[in-house]
Parts: structure tokens; sequence; C-alpha cells
């Protein structure tokens, strides 16, 4: 039979605790009962049940009176919350409700569980409203809310360290996290947040509202979400950054297997994305839809991903750095198994990428779409062994009429292969579209149809190329640099053969030359994974280019041209 404390109205106990004894020092307690029970008198300095033991409900009841920073120990053990009830914010029933600066420890995450499992009706584990909080060493599991199954920070900068959230669940955002507004902060270092669930989005997490969101060396995996972000959601402002962290077999039915970031801020930092699943961005998706978008990564390797569009990255609108990101071995039933880009106002930017092994219908490794206005830039990057079933084996372009402009820049693009049309590249654009290649080396791609090296759609947009190499595209047999639509000269190409190349040279150009080039396969020393052709001594590419080169820099980053004063080389690659 329940204790007669508990047959206390709950506007009786809320009267209580505005009444409590005098405040406390601070204070450290040590949990010994696994109970649900209240606190006694909250604020008297004694965590002391109706039993007269201490349980963690009573311990935080006690802390939020006192006004001080408190301790509370948690040897392990299971922690069962069944004290039901809801809708109010002092600890009295349901979650756990943390109202001041506040420490839990556990013994350890295998051993410490604290489950709300048998709260009826269903409730979430912990929820922070103010207070500078931390979690240590425990397990949070089996939560249920609306937001936050785990977890909801609603005002509090609160830091997890060594922590596990697994088997929560939330019917609108963050099946184990949810954090929200300008005041809040979440921190989340060396945990695991496995299996948990959102019948909306973020699977594992949710930061909103100008949140501010922290991912440090955990890892996040197994989760799902019914709409955006199988492991985490980032949206309406919100500011997250992920830091030497992993994502993975974490799935989303419409976008972001790994992540979604829609109207906020996202930075992706030495973090792995791998084996993920949504219908759009396997990996990572990123959207700008009615407020300002932004998207930063730096050394970020996104692998073995599945999507419809964007396998690897899937990204539409607003400000985009993708920055020595990895994209390798994801594969997408239809465009983009790389990169998906589709850019409006503002130039999306790839700078020192890498794609390769990735499989798509179109574009198995970027695919480059857009908006009017829109503009692109692939730059310092390695483009290789990817495969397209239809078009556009390593890149593929589709922009509408009033898209500005993409250009690929210092770029090797190398050993794709299309079923169909442009092995290396499919370029289609309509008007007032340009789209440049320039310093670029295409070689070794092979298409089963037509433009082995590359295929122009259309002759609406203007598809200009300079300081580009093109050499071994196709067979011995057949070899077919490129077809479709005219490519126009702005200088200084080399064609290692023209045949069925529509090319409208300048007398700057190189046709029907030795390009003498290395195999591919020597990585860069800033890029393990940015592989180049370096070219060989003799090879007429060097110093065939213009006298001191436009862009100062090739694609491993050295100067160009060497030595300087000089002629530069054509292609990707300056040689010393």
């Amino acid at each position: 039979m329940k204790n007669h404390t508990y047959t206390q109205s709950l506007a009786a106990l809320s009267l209580m605790l505005a009444f409590a004894a005098p405040r406390a020092e601070a204070a450290t307690y040590s949990v010994n009962d696994n109970g649900d029970d209240i606190d006694l008198v909250p604020g008297d300095g004694l965590c002391e049940t109706p039993t007269f033991t201490c349980t963690l409900r009573a311990a935080i009841m006690e802390c939020n009176a006192n006004g001080e920073a408190d301790v509370i120990e948690l040897p392990a053990g299971n922690y069962g919350l069944s004290l039901g009830g809801s809708n109010e914010d002092f600890a009295i029933s349901g979650d756990l409700d943390i109202r001041d600066d506040l420490v839990i420890l556990g013994a350890g995450a295998t051993t410490t569980r604290v489950s709300a499992q048998l709260l009826t009706p269903p409730d979430r584990v912990f929820h922070v409203l103010d207070g500078v909080v931390e979690f240590s060493n425990f397990t949070i599991m089996r939560g249920s809310a609306s937001d936050g199954g785990g977890l909801s920070n609603e005002g509090g900068d609160t830091l997890l360290v060594d922590m596990m959230l697994m088997q929560n669940s939330a019917g609108s955002q963050g099946g184990a996290l949810f954090n929200s507004g300008s005041n809040s902060r979440l921190r989340v270092r060396d945990s695991i947040l496995f299996s948990n669930t959102s019948s909306g989005s973020g699977g594992a997490v949710a930061n909103r509202s100008s949140g501010i969101l922290r991912l440090t060396r955990s890892d996040v995996r197994g989760n799902s979400a019914a709409l955006r972000g199988g492991g985490v959601v980032n949206f309406a402002n919100g500011d997250a950054r992920v830091l030497r962290g992993g994502m993975r077999d974490n799935t989303a039915g419409q976008a972001g297997g790994g992540i979604a970031n829609i109207d906020a801020e996202l930075d992706l930092d030495k973090t792995r994305i791998s084996a993920n699943t949504a219908n759009l961005g396997g990996g990572v998706y990123h959207e700008q839809d009615s407020a300002t978008a932004s998207i930063v990564t730096l050394l970020t390797e996104v692998d073995n991903n599945q999507a419809i569009d964007g396998a690897g990255f899937y990204v539409r609108g607003g400000e985009v750095d993708l920055i020595t990101a990895e994209a390798h071995d994801n594969v997408a039933s239809g465009t983009g198994g790389g990169f998906f880009i589709d850019s409006n106002n503002n130039q999306m930017e790839l700078l020192n990428v890498a794609a390769y092994s990735n499989e798509a219908q179109n574009g198995g490794g970027v695919a480059l779409t857009g908006r009017a206005n829109g503009r692109s830039l692939i730059d310092k990057s390695a483009i290789y062994s990817n495969r397209a079933f239809d078009s556009g084996g390593g890149v593929f372009t589709d922009h509408p009429s009033g898209y500005l402009s993409t250009v690929v820049l210092n770029t090797t693009v190398s050993g794709n292969t299309a079923s169909t049309l442009g092995g290396g590249l499919y370029l289609e654009a309509q008007n007032g579209t340009t789209v440049q290649l320039s310093h670029v080396t295409v070689a070794e791609n092979r298409s089963f149809a037509q433009g082995d090296g590359v295929f122009v759609g259309n002759t609406f947009a203007s598809y200009e190329v300079n300081h580009v190499l093109f050499s071994d595209n196709g067979t011995n047999i057949n070899p077919q640099l490129c077809a479709g639509g005219p490519l126009k000269s702005t200088g200084y190409n080399l064609l290692e053969d023209d045949n069925a190349c529509t090319f409208l040279s300048l007398g700057t150009d190189l046709i029907n030359v030795g390009a003498m080039i290395l195999a591919l396969g020597t990585p860069l020393p800033n890029a393990p994974h940015q592989n180049a052709h370096e070219l060989a001594s003799t090879s007429p590419a060097i110093d065939g280019g213009a006298f001191n080169c436009v862009y100062a820099r090739d694609q491993r980053g050295q100067n160009r041209p060497m030595p300087s004063p000089g002629d530069c080389d054509i292609g990707a690659i300056e040689m010393p």
C-alpha cells in the first residue's frame, strides 16, 4: 500500500515546497534506494523519503530546493521511475525535473541505469529547466515523450559525459535528446546514443529554436526517425557542431539518414557518417527552406550510405562549404551517389573533396543541379572510380534557365564510367548558364555509348574549357574524348585526340598529342584519398599553359607556375 504521503494532492505538495526550510549549503547526496519515493521536506538539507531512504527523485527534489551546486552519487543498479503524473515541473511525479545546478554521477553506463519504462502515463526520464547540469557514467533508457524521450533540455547548460542513451522514443522530436531555446546549451561527450526512435524527426537528437548542440567523440548508431534526421536533426535556427563523432546505421523515412540540417547552422568536423539510409541524403541532408542555413565540413568522411538522391550528401540551398569532405562507396538509386548539390543564390563550394567508388543512376560522383541565380564551385578535388548506370559517371550537371555558373577548377576526373553518356562528365544547362572547366585533368574515363571523357547535352549554355588535359578516355579501339554539343576553348587545352568531338579550338590548344601522364594513385600529402595524375617529365602538358597562371595554386595547393615566373602546366597538377 502506498505511504500516506502519496495521497496528498500535487497542489498541497507544491505549497510545501514554497514554504520549505531555509536553503542549505551545497551538498552531496548518496542514493541508497532504487525506488521512486519523493522527498519528505525539500530544502531541509536531507534526502529523506517517508521510509527514511534516499531515492534519486528525493535527491533531485532536495537539490532543486537547495539553490546550490549539489552532487548526487548514483551507485550501480537499476533505477525505475514509477510515480506517475505529468504536467508539473518540480519532480513530484513523472519525469525528473531539474531546476538548479547539479551533477549526477553514476558508477558506469553499463551498470547504472535510470529507466522510465514503468511510468503511467508515459514520460521522459529527465527534464532540465535551468541550471548548469552534468550527467556522467550512467544509462538513460526507455523514456517516452512528445519531445526528448530520454532528456529534454529547455533552459539549462547541460553536459553528458560517458553516458548511454538507449531505447527512448519521441512522438515528435528527439528520441533520446531534445534541446530547444536560446538559453539552452547541450553538450554530449564520449557517449553512445543507440536504438532510439522518433515518430517525427531526430531519431536520437533534435536541436532547434537557437539551441546550441555540441556532439564530441560520441557514437550515434542504430536510431530511426519517421521523417528527417535518423540520427540527428538540427533545425529552426539551431546551432550544431559534431566533432570527432560517428553516425552509423541510422534511418530516416524522408531525409538525412545520418543527420539533417534545415534552416540552421551545422559544422561537421572530423566525423564519420556511415551506412545510413533515407530517401534524400542517406548520410547528410542540408536544406535552406524559410530561414538562413549553413553547412561546413572539415575532414569528414561519408561512406556506404544509401538514398534515392544524394546518397552521401544532399545539399539544397543556403551557405555551403564542403571542405576536405570524403564521400565514397555510397549508392543512390536516382541522382548523386557521392554529392547532390542543388544551389540557389549563394555559391556552393566543394573544396578539397574526394568522391570515389560511388554509384548512381546519374552523377555517380557528383550531381550539380540548382535554381535561377545559382552558382557552384568544385576546387582542388578528386572525382574518380565512380559509376553511373545512365549518365555522368564522375560529374553530372542539369541546370535550369537563369542558373549562373558552375566552375570545376584544379580537379581530377578520372577512372569513372557511365552506361550511356559522359563517362567522366555529363554537362547540360539551359540559357544563361556558363559551365567552365579550368585546370582539370579528365583521364581514363569510359562511356559505353557516347562521350568517354565529356558529353555535352545541349547547345543552350556556354561550355568553356581552359588548361584542361584530356587523356586516355575510352578504349584504344574506339576512344571518344567528347560528344554531343560543342566545347568552347578559352585557351591552352591538351587533347590526346579529338575523335567524335565538337571542339572549338584556339591556336594555343595542343590537339592530337600524347598527354603522357602517370597512373592514378599518387595520394596528395594533405588528403590521403585525393588521388591525382602527375605528368611524365616529357609530357607536352608541362609548361604548355599560359604565362603566369590565373590560378596561383594547383589541386595539391602547390604554387603555380613552378618555377615562377614562367608558363603553367596544363591539367590539375603543376609539376616542379
